[in-house]
């Protein structure tokens, strides 16, 4: 009830089980969203529009990490349990589905690495994302194995 009085005066809506550290910062907090277990480290930047929500598939932790120094610009979607790693930038608008390496900038739906230490760098961008679809593939592939296991 608390949370709800607070949303419909701020328009923010932040899960009180949700862990935020001291120092985020949140500009034009209109329309933000973040969910139960999600976890915000100090130094981040969040701007409207931002939702750190789950997938409803998951159990456990369900939302995303924000690692120290991120930037999420304005009406990004990070979605899951994943992780934005430190310093890193999420571009408006983008969707998040994947874990983001530290230090990179992603754009776009689905969110890809257009820039790693700042440069545009196309063979290390490259490899990023061959690493980051190596592993989303690894992970569906396991989930897929333990809902077979599972109906058993």
């Amino acid at each position: 009830m608390h949370s709800q009085f607070w949303r419909f005066w701020t328009q923010i809506e932040i899960h009180p089980g949700a862990t935020i550290a001291s120092g985020v910062f949140i500009d034009h907090g209109a329309g933000l969203v973040i969910g139960e277990t999600a976890v915000v480290e100090k130094g981040v930047m969040l701007y409207h529009g931002v939702t750190l929500g789950g997938t409803g598939k998951d159990v456990g932790k369900r939302h995303p990490t924000v690692r120290e120094g991120a930037l999420v610009s304005a009406h990004a979607q990070v979605i899951g349990p994943i992780e934005i790693g430190a310093k890193a930038k999420v571009g408006a608008g983008a969707v998040v589905v994947s874990d983001v390496p530290s230090d990179v900038t992603v754009v776009g739906v689905p969110a890809k690495i257009v820039r790693v230490h700042g440069k545009k760098d196309e063979p290390i961008i490259h490899q990023e994302e061959e690493k980051r679809e190596y592993y989303v593939n690894k992970m569906e592939h396991a989930k897929e194995a333990s809902h077979r296991s599972s109906s058993l």
